[in-house]
């Protein structure tokens, strides 16, 4: 059993701080768990109910444990009759033989009231969030801008036409409408534009003519009713949008699949043998493809323009510095080499040369 060795200073700051029938004793344990501890004796004198001095006590032990001991225990009061600031004491202090001995009152006097506080401290860590810098390496790296189009295709060749070109085509739009103009001078810019936006209008414009034509047959062949064919398995994509041009694809690819349901359905009613059905797919199926490789092309031109754009920028500015550095070179050396010629001394050694 571990001794007990209350301290009078401790004690009598405890009390104070306590109701008057409250009365705490510190308590120093030979292996304490949580370091020192208080107990809190009742005195009965006053509260003659027995379950409410232990409510009471309850009440004291926040302003009780202001120094911050770790422990706190809780007992009623040993004998009833007596007051709580003395027979409670009394009766902590009888060991079980009889008087108190002198070693226990000589190691209550040396008790302190610095062992009310914690004698063990923990050490917390706070990790606080830092922002890192992320290298952009790649073009998927940085952060674009982009809305969502519900985009459906009926026709067969013209789904997989969209599904094999619309990534690469939406890529070359982006970098042709947007980074071209950001980092490009701007007649390398207004160049390519102009050229990206002669791509798009030849091939709408082509494009509406034979619609239009094909159109103007299926009126003459009465199939009104039924301008176009049904299709069985029609596709809807959730396709990305990064640039004004690319939304003009799609109105592209809507009217190539449109010009597919017209031939199928004049194919269908008889009106169109097989080989002019294949030939006017095929023919647009290849203008299609070319127009995507048009696209890339310019794209990979525009950047290379603007590499060496930036290259000769660089090295214009190289020569201008160096021509600069010269000229500075040849002012300072200028008063010398007069001074040299009026006074006939040497010039100094740390005067620059000519």
């Amino acid at each position: 059993m571990p001794e007990e060795t209350p301290s009078a200073a401790a004690l009598e700051a405890a009390e104070e701080a306590t109701q008057p029938n409250v009365l705490l004793e510190a308590i120093d344990t030979a292996e304490p768990p949580d370091g020192p501890q208080l107990r809190i004796v009742v005195g009965a004198q006053e509260q003659p109910d027995r379950d409410r001095p232990i409510d009471a006590a309850e009440a004291a032990i926040p302003d009780a444990l202001e120094g911050g001991p770790s422990t706190v225990q809780i007992e009623e009061p040993q004998e009833i009759g007596e007051k709580a600031g003395g027979a409670s004491l009394q009766q902590a202090d009888k060991p079980t033989g009889g008087k108190p001995r002198r070693e226990e009152k000589n190691r209550r006097r040396t008790l302190t009231a610095a062992s009310r506080e914690n004698r063990f401290v923990s050490d917390e860590r706070i990790v606080v969030p830092v922002v890192r810098n992320v290298y952009r390496n790649h073009a998927a790296d940085y952060s674009r801008a982009y809305i969502t189009r519900r985009f459906s295709v009926n026709s067969n060749i013209a789904q997989v036409l969209f599904e094999h070109n619309y990534d690469r085509i939406d890529y070359a739009n982006y970098i042709v409408s947007l980074v071209i103009p950001s980092i490009a001078p701007q007649e390398i810019s207004r160049r390519t534009n102009e050229a990206l936006e002669a791509l798009y209008t030849e091939l709408e414009q082509k494009l509406d003519d034979t619609i239009a034509s094909t159109q103007a047959m299926v009126a003459k062949r009465k199939l009104n009713d039924t301008p176009t064919s049904a299709y069985d398995h029609p596709r809807r994509y959730e396709t990305p949008v990064r640039s004004p041009y690319s939304i003009r694809y799609l109105n592209i690819v809507a009217k190539y699949d449109r010009l597919n349901g017209l031939v199928d359905c004049l194919w269908l009613n008889g009106y169109l043998s097989i080989n002019v059905r294949m030939q006017t797919s095929n023919l647009w199926q290849k203008r299609l493809r070319r127009f995507a490789t048009a696209l890339n092309e310019l794209r990979m031109s525009a950047l290379r323009e603007t590499s060496d754009a930036s290259r000769d920028r660089i090295r214009n500015g190289l020569r201008q510095t160096q021509e600069e550095a010269r000229r500075v070179v040849e002012s300072q050396a200028a008063p010398a080499a007069e001074q040299h010629e009026t006074t006939g001394t040497a010039p100094a050694d740390n005067a620059p040369a000519a």
